[in-house]
């Protein structure tokens, strides 16, 4: 009768234990996956997957949506924190700086934990965090050949860039030269710029075009002929080769901010960082070896004259 009982009460105590475990596993979720939605103006939902390591380990639901940086500015303008966005990746500083003026960016509190490198290419005060650099290069055929910026002033070019590259380029000058010497550069500037369909000169050479890097190593216009030119990184060696930023910033009162966060934290890794810059065809602030100086002043303190080079520039126009 002992055994029998005791037999019995063991059956029952497995017959729980199945219950408890069979609703364990009932009553079992999957995680839930983390969003994020970026606006870019040269990114798109089929780039998505570029971003897949910080995905997968992040466990997130990523969304790029395609938009003109003007329509961002009107997005964000007209639906404020409703707006269904977190991250903005923008091509030009010059459109950065813009959304900083219109104050559609969330304040960076974390600049603590960034790496030094991305620091100087970054600017808490002005709301971004700086991907990668993207240089002003000049692309140059073997007879017709510009080597540093101050030749675009008196040797003909063809001009590849359009005003929100062209005024990040600029800046430099007048941040280096007084107001009117600087004016007068740019005005010197101009009278070289050929039209971008006069690729040769006089004597039938190939005429030198002032672009960027990643349009050079990327482009297949034909027009061009990038492919009988060679890259040449204007003041290499002197004062150091002028550059826009590839930028993160986050939209202001985000609904995934520490997605997004963890997002640029995540990209600001030194290993991270330089496989993203290659998949986007621009140059990582950690590589080693760049065949070029960098310009010394940092983008933080060139943007303040974004608005100087863009009244002479109206003035030309």
């Amino acid at each position: 009768m002992i055994l029998f009982r005791s037999v019995l009460s063991f059956v029952f105590l497995i017959a729980i234990l199945a219950i408890n475990n069979s609703c364990s596993v009932e009553t079992a979720k999957a995680p839930i996956k983390k969003q994020l939605i970026i606006l870019s103006d040269y990114l798109n939902q089929t780039d998505v997957g570029i971003f897949k390591p910080f995905a997968k380990q992040e466990y997130v639901d990523l969304k790029i949506i395609h938009m003109e940086s003007d329509k961002i500015i009107g997005l964000m303008r007209n639906q404020g924190s409703n707006v269904q966005a977190d991250l903005i990746l923008i091509n030009s500083l010059y459109d950065v700086q813009t959304m900083y003026k219109r104050d559609i960016l969330q304040t960076i509190h974390f600049e603590k934990e960034l790496d030094t490198k991305i620091k100087k290419i970054s600017s808490t005060k002005n709301k971004f965090i700086g991907l990668g650099i993207d240089p002003f290069i000049i692309a140059n055929s073997k007879v017709s050949k510009i080597r540093t910026y101050n030749e675009l002033r008196n040797h003909p070019f063809v001009n590849d860039l359009d005003k929100k590259q062209l005024i990040p380029m600029l800046a430099p000058i007048a941040q280096k030269l007084k107001r009117v010497k600087a004016n007068n550069w740019i005005r010197s500037f101009y009278k070289s710029t050929v039209a971008k369909d006069t690729l040769l000169d006089t004597l039938g050479n190939l005429l030198p075009i002032l672009t960027t890097y990643t349009k050079y190593t990327t482009s297949k216009d034909s027009l061009y002929q990038f492919e009988q030119r060679f890259l040449t990184y204007p003041n290499a060696r002197t004062s150091g080769v002028f550059f826009n930023i590839r930028t993160m910033a986050i939209v202001k009162q985000a609904q995934n901010y520490s997605v997004a966060k963890s997002f640029i934290l995540f990209y600001s890794e030194e290993n991270n960082n330089i496989q993203l810059n290659k998949k986007l065809n621009v140059l990582s602030t950690f590589q080693e070896g760049l065949p070029f100086r960098k310009y010394n002043e940092t983008p933080s303190n060139l943007v303040q004259y974004y608005q100087t080079v863009d009244r002479v520039i109206k003035k030309i126009d």
